[in-house]
């Protein structure tokens, strides 16, 4: 009779926690893999991912010293790494081994709900950003309720009540010191990415990447072209890198650099329209008007009722003399935004060149 009242119990608590965790679940699963991406993971790797991510949590847990906004812990970098991934392996199965070997529930039960916190984004399934890592502290916020029911269960290992006391205090005091220790790198953007970067430089492609689109947004372009630069050369297959460095080229004139980097972008991703509308523009202010004239065409291919790209195309097709076509361009921008001076003025203008 009693251990079926404790199977019974133990069944009920356990329901009791998959109900607390199941929205959290459902909500992550939604909302960070609804952009998924094939990474072309080896089905059979992905469990060896999964438990790289377990036994890194446990780690930073353990050891939070190297804490960073971006850990560039790509499938790649992980399957790399024979010697961390075996690590972070190791401490993930035999934790949970000692807890099952002590018979703890509270020990059980919080290793449980730490690992199915974050288990949509563990690496069992693709998500967009495990393109730059598969590990992130913002995702075990919710699994850091199992690490505190772990505790609590370690502590109650603890008979004498001053030992759990110093090491509770202890601990805390320890975590404060690492808390305030972080408040610098939290400062602003730079200093968030500088951090990332100083601390995991070979694998902080998406850091530079970040720290370059800081820069470019107050005007810094020098530095953010270097740090795309770094970025491309941690990682060539990073597309916003090229397009970001393009853009900066095309403020700055120098159009042959802005096309290559568009050419780039446009390798690793033929459906960037912006990439597309710029290199035409590039095209257009070097006046290789029928290169620009394929560009803003293959952009209307993908969105149909672009104002500017059918403005700029007829641009480009009156530079070349094919009034007709420039005329046409010219109404399917009016017919979009019907008060727009500009397209009537090119309108009136070609209609003119068209009569004489």
């Amino acid at each position: 009779m009693l251990i079926k009242e404790n199977i019974l119990k133990t069944i009920q608590r356990t329901w009791f926690f998959i109900l607390l965790i199941l929205p959290i679940f459902i909500l992550t699963l939604f909302s960070e893999t609804e952009s998924k991406t094939d990474l072309s993971i080896n089905f059979f790797a992905r469990p060896l991912i999964f438990l790289d991510s377990i036994g890194f949590y446990i780690k930073q847990i353990i050891y939070p010293l190297d804490l960073a906004v971006n850990y560039g812990r790509t499938p790649s970098f992980v399957l790399k790494n024979i010697f961390s991934l075996i690590l972070h392996i190791i401490l993930a199965l035999s934790l949970f081994l000692i807890f099952v070997f002590k018979k703890n529930k509270k020990l059980i039960y919080g290793y449980l709900i730490f690992v199915i916190g974050f288990l949509p984004l563990s690496g069992l399934v693709t998500f967009y950003f495990q393109l730059f890592s598969t590990v992130a502290d913002r995702y075990v916020y919710f699994s850091m309720l199992g690490v505190s029911i772990v505790f609590v269960g370690f502590i109650s290992e603890l008979k004498k009540l001053n030992t759990r006391n110093i090491f509770s205090g202890t601990y805390i005091f320890v975590l404060m010191i690492v808390t305030f220790s972080q408040l610098p790198a939290w400062k602003d953007e730079i200093s968030l990415w500088n951090n990332s970067i100083k601390k995991y430089p070979e694998v902080s492609a998406y850091s530079y990447f970040a720290r370059g689109s800081a820069f470019m947004e107050t005007g810094k372009n020098q530095e953010a072209i270097l740090d795309f630069t770094s970025a491309i050369k941690l990682d060539s297959t990073l597309e916003l890198s090229y397009y970001n460095r393009g853009n900066i080229y095309f403020d700055m004139r120098n159009y042959s650099a802005a096309i290559a980097d568009y050419n780039s972008t446009l390798q690793l991703n033929p459906k960037n329209m912006n990439a597309l509308i710029n290199r035409g523009l590039s095209y257009s202010e070097i006046n290789m008007f029928d290169k620009a004239i394929t560009d803003f065409s293959l952009a209307l291919d993908i969105d149909s009722t672009n104002f500017d790209v059918y403005v700029n195309r007829g641009i480009a097709y009156a530079n070349l003399g094919f009034l007709e076509s420039a005329i046409k361009d010219f109404q399917n921008a009016l017919k979009i935004n019907p008060n727009d001076e500009f397209a009537k003025e090119n309108l009136k203008m070609a209609l003119e060149k068209r009569n004489k």
